[in-house]
């Protein structure tokens, strides 16, 4: 499955509810923007947490986003098992795992 990088959940939500997307982008741009964290370490912690969560499409555009970025596939499995015994079952992991390695073929493809 080809990662979509045009109809995100926020232009989704945009789209229904062109307020309500836009202020849902100010904010997460807003919290993004307000400490030290850099963008990268900013993208691994959504990545780390979209894999938890079970959340595979977000994932799959965070983690091609970090790819795209420069971040080395060891870099991504580790934020991927991190929460492994803490936040996030053995399946899961392995699950998010398993759309990491698609990801990351899906970017040496070209994507």
């Amino acid at each position: 499955m080809p990662t979509d990088l045009v109809n995100l959940p926020s232009i989704q939500l945009r789209k229904v509810n062109e307020h309500a997307g836009i202020h849902y982008r100010g904010m997460r741009d807003a919290i993004m923007q307000s400490g030290p964290l850099d963008a990268n370490t900013c993208e691994l912690i959504l990545i780390g947490c979209f894999a938890a969560r079970g959340c595979e499409r977000s994932f799959r555009v965070h983690a091609l986003r970090g790819l795209k970025a420069g971040m080395p596939k060891e870099v991504l499995e580790q934020v991927v098992m991190i929460p492994m015994g803490a936040a996030s079952p053995l399946a899961d992991v392995t699950k998010a795992l398993t759309w990491l390695d698609e990801v990351v073929a899906e970017h040496a493809a070209g994507a």
